[in-house]
């Protein structure tokens, strides 16, 4: 992961010939200054609300426009880099988008869904993140996941194929995972000089259960204080210098789901279409925090 991160706008047109990899503070006219982070369709698989942390063996070739599209952990590292600064006063809201595809009120429920999982993760909230992802995945998620961790870690649990099916291959692959799991953070404590809490054994039965997605936040971490260069304490420090707009509503998180109304690709067609399946994460200066008013209530 790279300490660069893209800001982009939401009058793309007006931008387009912006640097990548680069910050940019935008000037909305007449309304309020804000910085974004944007979390792309690539973090987010279709009809899901988990997370994706990074490509894993399938990363693009380097030389293409892919290359430069920024990975799920690579912008919480950003988020966190930005509030390690001594000055950091900035507020921070969490916005989530789908597609045209399916009917308004699911998206808006998606689009919550989307939000409250990159706000869980940046808050460290392992059992709400859990919850969340057990309540809106894709089988797609976990063999991705497995994916990165095989590569990433050198464990071996890559399930194959990414097929979208709970087949023989992907249960196998959670069960090598989890025993792996256990030995290293439990038996072993071969990552006990960087977090600070006590680990016990998840359950060694192939299925993806609280348990194992619990696991799945551990090594999500894991890489973040690896990349980070510190220690879960350091890492838990940042998170409570991060203070979001407020937002009275029944959520379980401070972020607002959008659903389809603000389409990146500018499309009317309910077709599917991934590049407006994505999550923003919006930085405010003081006094210019925006009214939340991004759709209409639910009738």
């Amino acid at each position: 992961m790279s300490e660069e991160f893209e800001i982009i706008s939401r009058n793309t047109d007006k931008i387009e010939n912006l640097l990548t990899g680069r910050k940019h503070s935008i000037k909305v006219k007449s309304a309020f200054e804000y910085q974004i982070i944007e979390m792309e369709d690539i973090n987010f698989h279709f009809d899901s609300a988990v997370l994706l942390p990074d490509y894993g063996p399938d990363a693009p070739k380097p030389g293409t426009k892919e290359q430069n599209r920024i990975t799920g952990l690579a912008v919480i590292y950003a988020c966190y880099k930005q509030a390690e600064s001594k000055d950091f006063e900035q507020k921070i809201l969490i916005t989530g988008h789908t597609d045209k595809s399916g009917p308004d009120y699911y998206n808006l429920d998606l689009s919550q869904r989307r939000a409250e999982n990159v706000y869980f993760i940046l808050k460290g909230d392992r059992s709400k993140w859990v919850d969340s992802s057990l309540a809106k995945n894709q089988v797609e998620d976990f063999q991705q996941i497995l994916k990165w961790i095989s590569y990433n870690y050198q464990y071996d649990c890559d399930p194959g194929d990414i097929t979208n099916k709970m087949n023989a291959e992907t249960s196998a692959a959670i069960l090598r995972f989890q025993k792996r799991y256990n030995l290293d953070f439990v038996d072993l404590k071969r990552h006990e000089s960087k977090f600070s809490r006590v680990f016990t054994k998840i359950e060694e039965d192939g299925k993806m259960g609280k348990q194992t997605w619990g696991a799945f936040f551990d090594m999500y971490v894991l890489e973040l204080l690896i990349v980070m260069g510190i220690e879960e304490k350091g890492l838990t420090e940042i998170q409570t210098k991060l203070n979001f707009v407020s937002k009275s509503s029944s959520s379980t998180a401070p972020v607002v789901g959008c659903g389809e109304n603000f389409p990146k690709s500018g499309s009317t067609s309910e077709k599917e279409n991934p590049i407006d399946r994505r999550v923003e994460i919006l930085f405010f200066d003081e006094n210019e925090e925006p009214e939340l008013k991004c759709h209409p209530a639910k009738m």
